[in-house]
């Protein structure tokens, strides 16, 4: 047998961890390496489709740390992770996955503000939140200047589900921003009063 050239090297790292965390809607990997032998670069899979490369540091008998950053993942749902090191001479290595589930963030549960009803509306809209917990609650309407229009709610808002009517009899046509403000959620919406 002949032996094998330096470009066919197989790639040979110690992984000594790879971990991942979830937070704000985002999956952050990480993971470290003993040692690497002709390692071009690293391959990220999700749900057994390549996502992302990541350069390697070729051979190295130092430690070395990497991270990549997934922002597209979506709520309430489970992501299986794998990493693979790729030699120069392409030969692919995958390590043991990772599974996480994304979860939405528990004070976005606490504070919705659903969407207002009508929209478009002539004169009058329906705007609904859910309270999961009590609060010190702000909810305004704003003109696309940033000019406040109404304030619809400034006080303590036990849990439960509200619905305020705004009559936008007096207002000009155009579009308007409802915002809410509750714990440390904000959330907005735009509605359109057409006459």
């Amino acid at each position: 047998n002949a032996a094998l050239s330096t470009s066919e090297t197989p790639c040979s790292i110690t992984l000594t961890s790879f971990i991942a965390n979830a937070k704000h809607g985002k999956v952050n990997l990480a993971w470290t390496t003993a040692t690497e032998t002709e390692n071009s670069h690293f391959l990220i899979y999700r749900d057994n489709e390549v996502i992302a490369s990541v350069a390697g540091n070729g051979t190295t008998t130092e430690s070395h740390d990497y991270t990549y950053t997934d922002v597209l993942v979506e709520a309430d749902k489970v992501y299986k992770y794998v990493l693979a090191d790729v030699s120069f001479g392409g030969i692919e290595n995958k390590f043991a996955p990772v599974m996480i589930e994304i979860r939405e963030e528990m004070e976005l549960r606490d504070f919705v503000l659903n969407k207002a009803y009508p929209n478009p509306f002539n004169p009058t809209t329906v705007i609904s939140m859910h309270y999961a917990v009590g609060s010190n609650a702000i909810v305004n309407i704003y003109n696309t200047q940033g000019v406040l229009v109404e304030e619809l709610v400034n006080d303590y808002v036990k849990a439960g589900d509200y619905e305020l009517t705004w009559d936008a009899a007096g207002m000009p046509s155009g579009v308007y921003i409802v915002k809410m403000h509750a714990g440390n959620v904000m959330q907005s919406q735009k509605i359109v009063l057409m006459k």
